[in-house]
């Protein structure tokens, strides 16, 4: 059997011939249900990798390109390799996932120093509206085990203008309108004119759609 090598850069994917897909598992024709990719590996009893762990390595191309360090699975039910990377952020200009945007850029943190991260672009231009999701941990009550703790997603919306750092949406009103100063009249003329709050998402949606209209 001819090998197929296929570079997948999602963490886990199954690919079928016939049928729909989704990352959630296996849409099948004559079954409105997802099975889950558990489910469906203990019904077939059919095991999926060589190995369940991801096995360092590299991989060289036909051009000689040497794609090196990264991670590798071998899925021998479908007979492919599968390649796990992490991206260095300072070679990005955009990555697509899901239909949505990101770029790695900096912003102003909650210390008022500035940092870098991952943000999805919400709105795109001159000026953006980006979110930035982050792991954050909640403290739990004491209880017999000591002091608990888990952790979950927070995410916050920021405004980026130009090659600023992007700084938070819920910052006031007169630090929001400072980040405009490349057209401060027009922008203040339209903040009159339409007697907006830019402090409030909407109205800062507004402002940001009309300052990437202006040329």
């Amino acid at each position: 059997m001819k090998k197929v090598l296929s570079v997948v850069l999602l963490i886990l994917s199954i690919s079928t011939n016939f049928y729909g897909q989704n990352t959630l598992g296996i849409i099948y024709y004559d079954k409105p249900k997802v099975q889950s990719f558990h489910e469906e590996l203990i019904a077939s009893k059919t095991k999926l990798y060589t190995t369940n762990d991801w096995q360092s390595g590299s991989m060289i191309l036909k051009d000689y390109t040497l794609i090196n360090p990264a991670s590798f699975k071998y899925d021998a039910k479908n007979d492919r390799f599968e390649i796990r990377l992490i991206v260095d952020p300072r070679s990005i200009d955009k990555i697509v996932m899901g239909g949505n945007f990101f770029i790695y850029t900096s912003f102003i943190n909650y210390l008022n120093n500035e940092q870098f991260s991952y943000f999805e672009i919400l709105m795109d231009g001159e000026a953006k509206l980006l979110l930035r999701k982050f792991v954050k941990k909640v403290p739990k009550r004491s209880g017999a085990y000591g002091n608990e703790s888990y952790s979950t997603m927070g995410e916050k919306q920021y405004l980026k203008v130009g090659d600023k750092p992007a700084i938070m949406v819920k910052s006031s009103a007169l630090v929001l309108r400072k980040q405009f100063d490349k057209n401060e009249n027009k922008v203040n003329e339209f903040i009159a004119n339409k007697k907006l709050k830019i402090d409030r998402k909407r109205d800062l949606q507004k402002l940001i759609e009309y300052y990437n209209s202006l040329k």
